[in-house]
């Protein structure tokens, strides 16, 4: 099998039209997925996004990039990636960015039938600035193709010093 999807989105606001601001965004997905050989193939996936606008604080929060979780970075907590700001209490609370880039690549093998083993690697994040830092993980897959879904049971690790435990992301959907 060979797929591509290609998905593009953009939306705004203008402040001459009932809105209080001027905010432009827009985000690019694709995926692929490449044979080698009977048995195998290569899934590859690129998400990458901005937003202009006068202000960060322009920005709603619903309209902010977050990376991590099963669609973006494994490895990490599900929207933990991205710039932070100190709350009253003093906690550091992930807020979002301006930008979004997230990049991975996966080869499956069959193991048996309807069983397939993985090894992938995701990178990304979130951030205010092009030049942000990149998160990396790995990690082992099991996946299992049902008559209508494929289930995925993903065990990675983000590759960062310190201590960095195990995470397991189970999901359910289509390869594209």
């Amino acid at each position: 099998q060979y797929g591509l999807k290609l998905q593009g989105t953009a939306r705004g606001a203008l402040g001459l039209l009932l809105s209080s601001t001027n905010i432009l965004q827009w985000e690019l997905k694709a995926k692929s997925i490449h044979l080698l050989g009977d048995n195998s193939r290569i899934l590859l996936r690129a998400d990458i996004g901005g937003t202009v606008s006068e202000t960060f604080e322009d920005i709603p929060l619903s309209m902010r990039f977050f990376a991590g979780g099963d669609n973006t970075v494994r490895g990490y907590a599900y929207k933990s990636l991205g710039p932070v700001q100190t709350d009253p209490s003093g906690n550091e609370v992930v807020v979002g960015g301006r930008y979004l880039m997230v990049y991975s690549g996966e080869i499956e093998t069959r193991i048996h039938e309807k069983l397939f083993g993985a090894v992938f690697m995701d990178a990304g994040n979130a951030m205010n600035r092009w030049r942000g830092p990149m998160f990396l993980s790995a990690g082992v897959c099991i996946r299992y193709a049902t008559p209508i879904v494929l289930l995925r049971i993903d065990l990675t690790k983000h590759i960062r010093a310190g201590t960095n435990p195990l995470r397991m992301h189970l999901t359910f959907g289509t390869d594209l």
